[in-house]
């Protein structure tokens, strides 16, 4: 499974990401970021359901 979220979405280090961890992303990016977590939990129950 792979996953870009970092590069494809325009997050960056101490702007919407800290180094220790924390995503402080505008709203905006927030909001991709959920779906693209949901579509993401959805393929990996897919892939699980299959094998």
């Amino acid at each position: 499974m792979k996953a870009h979220v970092v590069g494809s979405l325009g997050l960056f280090f101490n702007t919407d990401l800290s180094t220790s961890g924390e995503m402080t992303p505008t709203d905006g990016k927030a909001q991709e970021l959920r779906a693209l977590s949901r579509q993401l939990r959805a393929a990996l129950a897919e892939r699980s359901q299959a094998a």
